[in-house]
């Protein structure tokens, strides 16, 4: 993985001078998120951070913020788990019975927890 700042400064030789960059980026939306999802996320993104340190990020990086917003929960269902869970499925139906290792549960859900961190867009110009 790449990691935010990173990614950021190497945008900055591709964009013309006045450009802007618009980045999405996961959050934590709450102080004190509940301990299990801290846990998860520790592991699995542990770079995730609340949005005025991205934003500080973005700053140190040498852009200048124009605007933030987070993205609704709909855009985690509609754009992410939906379309997953459908290519879960059809990936399924196309090798059924054909696994290596070990087996799939017969089904699986996703579901929303208190406290899991947003996606937060923020659109940036270069200096």
């Amino acid at each position: 993985m790449m990691g935010f700042e990173t990614g950021l400064r190497e945008w900055r030789r591709l964009l013309a001078p006045g450009g802007h960059l618009a980045v999405t980026d996961a959050v934590w939306m709450k102080p004190d998120p509940p301990p299990e999802c801290a846990a998860f996320w520790a592991e699995e993104y542990p770079a995730i951070r609340p949005v005025p340190a991205l934003l500080q990020a973005i700053a140190e990086c040498g852009y200048e913020t124009v605007g933030h917003f987070p993205l609704p929960a709909s855009s985690w269902w509609d754009d992410y788990y939906r379309p997953l869970q459908r290519n879960v499925t059809q990936f399924r139906e196309r090798h059924h019975g054909r696994t290596t290792r070990g087996s799939w549960p017969a089904g699986s859900s996703v579901r929303s927890t208190s406290g899991t961190p947003s996606r937060s867009t923020t659109a940036t110009s270069s200096s």
